[in-house]
């Protein structure tokens, strides 16, 4: 982000984190504009029995197409909630 070290007194991001691949250097973004004892959230949807209708569609394409597999893989083995 083009913001100075700790520009904000909180940073959120709604609906966005799970689905960006470098989730880990957004998070590091996040916390450096973010100020000393300043909030950094993120909030997602609850998917925590899956998203069939996701599941569907990923699972539909690596039967197509190969390549669609690692997507599919990718989606199920990011972590649903950790701590930064």
């Amino acid at each position: 982000m083009s913001y100075a070290d700790a520009s904000f007194d909180a940073c959120v991001s709604a609906l966005a984190i799970d689905v960006i691949p470098e989730v880990d250097q957004v998070v590091r973004e996040m916390q450096r504009v973010t100020r000393v004892g300043g909030t950094v959230a993120s909030g997602v949807f609850d998917f925590w029995g899956g998203f069939s209708p996701a599941d569907l569609v990923c699972d539909t394409a690596s039967v197509l197409d190969k390549g669609m597999r690692s997507v599919g893989d990718q989606r199920k083995a990011r972590p649903i909630v950790w701590a930064a």
